[in-house]
C-alpha cells in the first residue's frame, strides 16, 4: 500500500507478476479508483489468467491493461469479414478460434514454403495472419519449430487495440 500512496501524478506504470487471487484484486481494485485525470496508471502483466476474468472491464480500461496474447482477431479488417462471411456460407456457422489457428498455420507454411524449401528463413521475418503472428524458431537439441509469435494487446476504452 506504500507504494500505491507514493505514485506521482501523471504517468504510472504497474508490473503485475503475481498469481495470486487476492493480491490482484486488491491492486486492482485499489488502482481503479484512481482519479484518472490526475493518475495516468497502466497495468502491465506477462501473462493475462483466468483470475483477470474475475474482474470488471471498465476497472481493466481505466488501467490501459496491457497483456500479451497469441491470438488476436481485429474484427474491423476487411481480410477477417470476408473470411467470415465465406466460412458461414459453406459451414453455416462462424469459425472457431481452432479453424482460424488451422487456417493461419496453413497459409502462414504454404506461403513460407513457396518463397524458400526452408521455415526458419528469416527472410519472412514475422508475419502476421488472420488471428496469429508467427515467429519461427528451431529448438536446439530437439530438432522441433518453435513459434514466438505474440501481440502485445491494450484496453483502449472497452476494445482491445495491439501495442506497436
Amino acid at each position: 500500500q506504500q507504494h500505491i500512496q507514493s505514485a506521482s501524478r501523471g504517468k504510472n506504470w504497474v508490473i503485475n507478476l503475481s498469481l495470486n487471487g487476492v493480491v490482484l484484486a486488491d491492486m486492482i481494485n485499489t488502482l481503479g479508483v484512481f482519479p484518472k485525470d490526475s493518475y495516468d496508471i497502466s497495468l502491465f502483466t506477462i501473462t493475462k489468467s483466468e483470475l483477470f476474468s474475475n474482474f470488471d472491464n471498465y476497472f481493466l480500461a481505466r488501467l490501459n491493461f496491457c497483456f500479451p496474447s497469441e491470438t488476436y482477431i481485429d474484427y474491423q479488417v476487411g481480410e477477417v469479414n470476408a473470411c467470415e462471411k465465406k466460412y458461414f456460407v459453406r459451414y453455416n456457422n462462424l469459425p472457431s478460434e481452432n479453424a482460424y489457428k488451422g487456417f493461419d498455420m496453413v497459409y502462414d507454411a504454404l506461403e513460407r514454403l513457396s518463397i524458400s524449401a526452408n521455415l526458419l528463413d528469416k527472410t519472412h521475418g514475422i508475419t502476421r495472419r488472420l488471428a496469429y503472428q508467427f515467429d519461427y524458431s528451431e529448438n536446439d537439441g530437439t530438432n522441433k519449430i518453435l513459434n514466438s509469435g505474440i501481440f502485445l494487446l491494450q484496453y483502449n476504452g472497452l476494445t482491445l487495440k495491439i501495442v506497436e
